[in-house]
């Protein structure tokens, strides 16, 4: 829950880079811990729903800027 806070709080900036770092970063140290699998599957799920918003807002921005 942190994390998406923190990765919501840099793509305002918008730094895409820094936002992927530090979402992979958390993964890792997850995985490493030992954290149940069906966990980065729910996780995966969420961040492809974000993923896709984030795609159709771009869009949507784009769309008002060209007509």
């Amino acid at each position: 829950g942190i994390v998406f806070l923190f990765f919501g709080l840099i793509m305002l900036q918008p730094d895409l880079g820094t936002g992927v770092i530090l979402t992979v970063s958390i993964i890792a140290l997850l995985f490493v811990a030992g954290v149940n699998m069906k966990f980065f599957f729910g996780m995966g799920a969420i961040g492809l729903v974000g993923i896709i918003v984030l795609i159709l807002i771009a869009f949507k921005t784009l769309l008002e800027h060209l007509f």
